[in-house]
């Protein structure tokens, strides 16, 4: 058997063991080389590693270890926004690590473009390690809730950086129809008929709080249930006889429920005093 001492001449980027031994019969033996993640922003670094046995010539050879610790950074706020934020609904900075010599093109990828977009690219001037750029929101007018994107950074040699924005949605709302519009204070319980109509879906029943502005002139149930099935649900309108001489009164009648866009419109209560 021969035993033969191993070295590199950097083990701060790779090592290997102190020996391997050839067995008796052999001409050659494998070793481990292992590779050492250092933190640092070297980039690709050469290891020279030597073999050597007494009486022997030592063999050497070159490798090259490359660097994974120059990278991008991702970071954009707020990281939620509604789908009708805007062209400037976000912002993003990207940020390098590496030296800042020269202008560094960085690639913006989002992962779903009718929901939120990005500019193709971004440069990092020289001089500097990050740079801006805006997030984009896409109104896409569909029952969708809420969505997640990924926005993604890279560059040449860099370590990409990605992260997520949830885009919510404002498609979810509630119509609201009311017959007729202009009833006498005198009309009594069903002075008017309001109709509201959800535009989700249908599994579950919703319950919709409804409220008159002037309940001096009109009133309405605190709430009404669309039941499960259903999209829509009628309900009464009622008006109000103060025995005032005030003339016609404006009431707006408002409905609202959960995750839904509410709904509005005004009546109008002529006076019989």
């Amino acid at each position: 058997a021969l035993i033969v001492s191993l070295h590199s001449d950097n083990t701060s980027e790779a090592r290997v063991p102190a020996g391997v031994t050839i067995a008796a019969g052999s001409t050659s033996a494998t070793f481990p080389i292992t590779a050492v993640n250092d933190g640092a922003v070297d980039g690709t670094q050469t290891v020279v590693i030597t073999a050597s046995s007494d009486g022997l010539r030592s063999g050497t050879t070159a490798l090259r270890v490359t660097d994974n610790d120059a990278r991008l950074t991702l970071v954009i706020t707020p990281r939620t926004f509604r789908e009708t934020a805007g062209t400037i609904a976000a912002t993003g900075t990207v940020t390098r690590n590496t030296g800042t010599g020269s202008n560094l093109t960085v690639t913006l990828v989002s992962s779903d473009t009718s929901e939120a977009t990005v500019p193709r690219t971004v440069v990092i001037p020289a001089g500097s390690t990050s740079a801006t750029f805006v997030v984009s929101a896409v109104n896409d007018e569909l029952i969708d809730g809420p969505q997640n994107v990924i926005i993604s950074a890279s560059a040449s040699g860099l370590r990409p950086a990605s992260a997520q924005v949830t885009v919510t949605d404002d498609d979810a709302r509630l119509t609201l129809a009311i017959t007729p519009r202009t009833f006498s204070e005198a009309a009594g319980q069903f002075g008017a008929s309001g109709t509201i109509i959800r535009n989700t879906d249908t599994t579950n029943s919703l319950t919709i709080t409804l409220r008159s502005s002037d309940t001096t002139e009109a009133t309405v149930p605190s709430s009404v249930v669309i039941p499960a099935g259903a999209t829509s649900l009628t309900f009464p309108i009622a008006a109000v006889n103060d025995n005032q001489r005030d003339g016609d009164r404006v009431s707006t009648i408002t409905a609202t429920a959960p995750g839904l866009i509410g709904a509005t419109l005004n009546v109008n209560v002529t006076d019989d005093d």
